[in-house]
């Protein structure tokens, strides 16, 4: 059985990094992308993915309005969601796991340490598993 997976990020070039990445995964995934929060928001309603990556600077809604709405919505709150931003930091990580991501991710430089760090992430946690996980350390 395949997982879904979101990733909410304005940057077409952030979203095929993601996509990239994900081919040397061993993880049978649909990934699905929304480049604004609000069609995030939508996908998120439609498609209930295992797991959302969510960008923090976008235009419109921010990534963090974003997640305050999912957690706020009974019907996707439970969706565990991974903060995936250039910008993470201690501070950043205190305020996404505050309002109800599990952990952060930096964007990575290439699609190979991209790939990587997914691995480490995903594989030894098995996908089906995250949603057990209250907060996990930013990497």
């Amino acid at each position: 059985m395949y997982k879904k997976i979101l990733l909410i990020d304005d940057d077409a070039d952030e979203q095929f990094i993601f996509i990239e990445a994900f081919k040397d995964i061993n993880i049978l995934v649909k990934f699905f992308t929304a480049s604004t929060g609000e069609e995030g928001i939508r996908l998120m309603k439609f498609l209930i993915p295992d797991i959302v990556f969510l960008d923090i600077n976008m235009p419109g809604l921010s990534g963090f309005d974003c997640l305050k709405i999912i957690k706020r919505d009974n019907y996707i709150n439970k969706i565990p969601v991974v903060i995936y931003s250039t910008g993470v930091n201690a501070v950043v990580f205190d305020d996404a796991v505050k309002n109800g991501a599990i952990t952060c991710i930096k964007k990575q430089d290439t699609i190979k340490e991209l790939t990587c760090l997914l691995k480490e992430f995903l594989v030894p946690v098995k996908l089906s598993d995250v949603m057990d996980y209250d907060a996990m350390p930013f990497v």
